[in-house]
């Protein structure tokens, strides 16, 4: 049963890196997903505490800045809870692109070629003087 419906989801992504980018989506919803629960239960345990600050505050501004405290954490709960995509939203799925973009070879070939006969040159350029500075120091 369950090699069934691997073989499904493998016809439906026949493309092994429209897979794998899809897991890695995937994997980075969950995370998101896990962050959005613990900003609403961070929302929560905020809320039940604001209330009970408000209801011990004697004082009027205490009471006022409090009650601003506790109009922000609803709302940033009311964002978590009500909105689906709170932390991300996927746009496109992954996909292959049509042009390689990186590395290009042609580029990496004529500067590899270019790198090289410089160093070569440099190098027979150095060998050479010194050379020449070492027999003209043991001849005289």
């Amino acid at each position: 049963m369950l090699e069934e419906i691997i073989r499904m989801l493998d016809a439906l992504t026949p493309d092994p890196v429209d897979r794998r980018q899809n897991q890695r989506l995937q994997a980075l919803t969950d995370r998101l997903n896990y962050l959005k629960f613990g900003r609403t239960e961070d929302a929560e345990r905020n809320v039940a505490f604001l209330r009970q600050e408000l209801s011990n505050a004697t004082i009027v501004t205490m009471q006022e800045s409090v009650a601003r405290l506790l109009e922000r954490e609803m709302q940033k709960m009311m964002l978590a809870r009500g909105n689906p995509e709170y932390s991300f939203r996927v746009v496109d799925r992954a996909s292959v692109p049509k042009w390689r973009y990186s590395p290009k070879r042609i580029q990496v070939v004529i500067f590899g070629t270019l790198a090289g006969g410089m160093i070569a040159v440099f190098f027979a350029v150095f060998r050479g003087r010194s050379r020449r500075a070492h027999s003209q120091s043991s001849a005289a």
